[in-house]
C-alpha cells in the first residue's frame, strides 16, 4: 500500500511539473505574441501620426501663405486673433455627433440659415442623420472655416495698414 500511495504521489507531482512547465511555455509564447501585436500597433499608431502631421502641414500652408505677406508685428496680431477664433476638429466632431441633430455644430460654424433649418426639422430625425454623415467630413469644413477666418483677419490688418 506505502508503494501505492508513492506512486500516487510521484504521479501528481510529475503532473504538477508537467503542467507548470506546459503553462509557463504557453504563457511565454503569449507574452511574445502580446508583444508583436504591441509592436504592430504602435508602429500603425506611428505611421498615422506622421499622416496627420503631413495634412496639418499642408493646411497650414495656405494659412501662412497669406501670412507671408504681413510685417513681424502685423504677424503677432494675426496670431493673436486667429488662436481666440479658430475651431477644433475635434469639438466640431463631438458637437456634430451628439447635438448635431438640432444643428448645434451649424451654428458653432457661424452657419445660421441651415442651423435653423436643422433645428426646425429635428422632429424628423433627418438632421441627425446628416450630421452623422458630416461628422465624417468635418476636418475639411473646420479647416475651410479657418482658412476663411485667416483670409478675414488677414484682409482687417491689412486694411488697418492703409
Amino acid at each position: 500500500m506505502a508503494t501505492l500511495g508513492n506512486a500516487r504521489h510521484r504521479k501528481d507531482k510529475d503532473f504538477e511539473f508537467c503542467s507548470q512547465q506546459l503553462l509557463s511555455s504557453k504563457f511565454f509564447e503569449f507574452l511574445q505574441i502580446q508583444n508583436l501585436y504591441l509592436k504592430l500597433y504602435i508602429a500603425k499608431i506611428a505611421k498615422l501620426t506622421l499622416k496627420l502631421q503631413k495634412i496639418t502641414l499642408k493646411m497650414d500652408f495656405r494659412i501662412i501663405e497669406l501670412q507671408k505677406k504681413l510685417s513681424e508685428n502685423e504677424k503677432n496680431t494675426f496670431n493673436y486673433k486667429f488662436e481666440r477664433q479658430k475651431k477644433t476638429v475635434s469639438t466640431g466632431v463631438l458637437l456634430a455627433l451628439f447635438l448635431g441633430g438640432f444643428g448645434i455644430h451649424k451654428f458653432w460654424l457661424n452657419e445660421i440659415v441651415p442651423g435653423v433649418l436643422y433645428l426646425l426639422f429635428c422632429w424628423t430625425f433627418i438632421p441627425a442623420i446628416i450630421a452623422l454623415i458630416e461628422c465624417l467630413f468635418m476636418k475639411n469644413t473646420v479647416n475651410n472655416y479657418n482658412y476663411r477666418l485667416a483670409k478675414n483677419i488677414s484682409k482687417e490688418i491689412e486694411m488697418l495698414r492703409q
